[in-house]
């Protein structure tokens, strides 16, 4: 730029350079204003004595300009690393030690079987980077989970988002461990989808669900995840040996892998405790337990073809649903959408939200808050191992459900004058 436009008050353009890490005296990252939209790039590091430049000149665009040194910079800060006693590993080995650190985790209890086999599913899914070094994966190979591509395809926006999670898990990873220096997936980003509200189910309409299922198989098994908050797999795995009618305790041991088919434990991968001793429950057991003498002595409920691959309950709710005259909520998104030509276009979809067999369980949870159980106590009854998980079973309340709870915060006063009798 020359002198009479600098006096004309015409600045460089600002550019976040972003602070690199333990740079070495003769180490540099440099972006030069050339004027005219162009820019000039030179990246060194130091490496075994050896100074290396990386530079390109005249590159046109300051977005290009940033994604070229981000480049140079990877490729030198691993040259760095691969100089030394740790080699860089192809992307084959890179997961498979991810997923032997999983598995010790696993043992130890910080992390459950189901959230283990949901990240292998997902790498499984990046075999085509095999072959491929990890500092050689670039930012534009990592943008194709974000497009959908790289067995993306038929995901939701929730699944990629842990598909893109999971394959940043790895490469975290290998630079803790020294492997690896740029993380290239550290500024791809899935916008966070707006979760579906939690369809559960009220009581006058699981009262009508039941007339509908009276005498069929399905009866026992709503009642028993509508008041007890068992998931499928669990309801299946239940075995009547489970069941302590002494002590009113039922103990979730186990759960039936629909995949596998065979039995596992259940997806927080502790063992846990719920309360039975409501005499209704305890009663209805009971009933159960003489009807199923003579069909099936190990488990609770019969090993029938109806679960479909644990597919069954949720149409069989459904069904008893449409059947006692249901209407599901509606809700309207903006999504984008290709058209005939190729062409994305943002478009106006609407969605029924219908409650599924995961929703007798969140009927358990909103039922056990409006009665005043603390959070934490629901948490430790569902198994839960962080809170914010139970938080998501929190579905939308109606006015009758917020009627009169201003009342509470007079109780005390009410108290002190009298007019209202402690207990």
């Amino acid at each position: 730029m020359s002198k009479e436009n600098k006096k004309d008050g015409e600045q460089k353009p600002k550019l976040k350079r972003r602070k690199p890490t333990e740079l070495g005296r003769y180490d540099m990252e440099n972006i030069r204003f050339l004027g005219e939209d162009y820019y000039t790039v030179a990246v060194k590091r130091r490496v075994n004595g050896r100074l290396i430049t990386r530079r390109a000149r005249r590159v046109k665009g300051r977005q290009n300009a940033i994604n070229k040194r981000k480049e140079f910079v990877r490729e030198l800060s691993n040259l760095q690393y691969n100089k030394g006693a740790l080699k860089e590993p192809q992307w084959r080995d890179a997961r498979k030690g991810y997923i032997e650190v999983l598995d010790k985790r696993r043992k130890l209890g910080e992390i459950g079987q189901g959230e283990v086999d949901k990240i292998k599913t997902y790498l499984e899914k990046t075999k085509p980077w095999d072959n491929q070094w990890v500092s050689h994966i670039t930012e534009e190979m990592v943008m194709e989970i974000k497009y959908g591509r790289l067995g993306a395809e038929h995901l939701s926006d929730a699944c990629r988002k842990d598909y893109l999670r999971a394959v940043k898990a790895v490469f975290n990873w290998l630079i803790k461990n020294r492997r690896l220096f740029v993380n290239p997936a550290v500024d791809i980003y899935i916008k966070k989808p707006r979760p579906n509200p939690v369809a559960w189910i009220r009581q006058e309409w699981f009262e009508k669900m039941m007339e509908k299922a009276k005498d069929t198989y399905w009866e026992p098994v709503f009642f028993l995840a509508y008041y007890t908050g068992l998931r499928s797999g669990e309801l299946y795995a239940l075995k009547w040996e489970d069941i302590d009618f002494d002590e009113n305790i039922l103990h979730v041991n186990s759960s039936h892998n629909w995949k596998t088919k065979s039995e596992k434990t259940p997806k927080s991968g502790h063992t846990r405790i719920v309360d039975i001793s409501a005499p209704e429950l305890k009663n209805f057991l009971l009933k159960h337990k003489k009807k199923s003498e003579f069909t099936h002595e190990v488990y609770v409920f019969d090993r029938h073809n109806q679960w479909e691959k644990g597919h069954g309950p949720a149409k069989a709710v459904k069904k008893a649903l449409t059947d006692a005259g249901y209407s599901p909520k509606t809700i309207t998104r903006q999504i984008k959408k290709e058209d005939e030509n190729g062409i994305m276009q943002t478009v106006t979809d609407k969605e029924e939200i219908w409650p599924n067999f995961h929703s007798l369980r969140a009927s358990y949870t909103m039922n056990l808050l409006l009665k005043n159980t603390p959070i934490l106590k629901v948490q430790k009854i569902l198994g839960h191992l962080d809170l914010k998980t139970t938080q998501h079973y929190i579905g939308e309340l109606k006015k009758s459900d917020i009627a009169g709870t201003s009342l509470v915060l007079f109780e005390d006063e009410k108290k002190k004058r009298g007019k209202l009798k402690a207990v």
